[in-house]
């Protein structure tokens, strides 16, 4: 069932064989656990009525969710809908949650595979390793407030494979200085995808191959990013650098790394660069519905 226009009121509880339910405008929907025939859930703002009653079964058959309020990110619930692949948690109030580490109780959805979280408001903080899915292979974060030196959290997931970071995902270590992330630590032994879109990072640095599985980068309106890890010239993994919105500057040190593969007799490595900027440029904020409607997408 998929919904376009505007209803002030629509009792979806009754609906109890109800497999998808897809709501596109501005709305917050309460869920039953009556509907155990759910399988995809897709609102602006979900929340689920009270945790799982004793006489209701879990919601066996519930693989997609997008739009989770952060109040219902508790254990009981995530409990209740734990063969959950695909969740997206999207927060647009003030307070993320009563509970400061609920994310914390991302440890009870043992088959979540892509998560995507999306705030408007505090705290800065992300779980600790040991507290994100076990199966875990596509990571979105967006308007998060994150340091840099979170990544290195991030880095620890074992089985990630796509990170995709949006608008304000992360922010400046030093107001006054330069924003630097220097990749640290064991890298991301795995990761194949990595989109940056819309960040004020100006350096990404490392100092040793900790992309050995890297395939593709696509970075878009970093306006000010200058450089990309040089390492990366030695990659044999890497078939892509796609640059969108991007300075002339970084354009340049791309195409240096595209050089150096050539030389070595690698010629997979590809370099796409659209809209390069020459000068400066400032930007406003992205558009909400831009952000939420990109929440799932795989970057191509």
């Amino acid at each position: 069932m998929m919904v376009y226009g505007r209803i002030e009121y629509l009792p979806i509880y009754k609906l109890l064989n109800l497999q998808t339910f897809i709501f596109l405008l501005d709305s917050r929907y309460s869920i039953t656990w009556k509907m155990s025939q759910l399988r995809h859930l897709h609102c602006r703002s979900i929340y689920f009525l009270s945790s799982p009653p004793n006489k209701y079964r879990v919601l066996e058959n519930l693989r997609s969710v997008s739009g989770l309020n952060p109040s219902c990110c508790t254990k009981e619930i995530f409990e209740g809908i734990k063969k959950v692949k695909q969740l997206g948690i999207c927060n647009f109030e003030l307070n993320f949650s009563s509970d400061p580490n609920c994310l914390d109780n991302l440890r009870y959805l043992h088959e979540l595979e892509a998560l995507s979280i999306v705030s408007y408001s505090l705290p800065r903080s992300i779980p600790c390793p040991a507290s994100f899915p076990p199966k875990l292979k596509k990571l979105t974060l967006c308007k998060t407030f994150l340091l840099w030196e979170d990544m290195a959290i991030i880095s620890r997931l074992p089985k990630l494979e796509v990170l995709q970071l949006k608008a304000q995902a992360f922010e400046c270590n030093d107001c006054n200085g330069e924003t630097i992330w220097e990749v640290t630590d064991m890298g991301f032994p795995v990761l194949k995808f990595f989109l940056l879109e819309w960040l004020d990072l100006e350096y990404w640095r490392a100092t040793d191959d900790y992309f050995p599985c890297l395939e593709r980068i696509i970075i878009r309106n970093c306006h000010k990013l200058k450089e990309i890890p040089q390492v990366l010239a030695d990659s044999v993994t890497l078939q892509l650098i796609e640059l969108r919105g991007c300075s002339s500057s970084l354009v340049t040190f791309a195409t240096k790394i595209q050089e150096n593969h050539e030389d070595l007799g690698n010629n997979i490595l590809k370099v796409d660069a659209f809209d390069t900027i020459r000068g400066q440029r400032l930007f406003n904020n992205i558009g909400l519905d831009m952000l939420f409607d990109n929440i799932f997408n795989n970057g191509g």
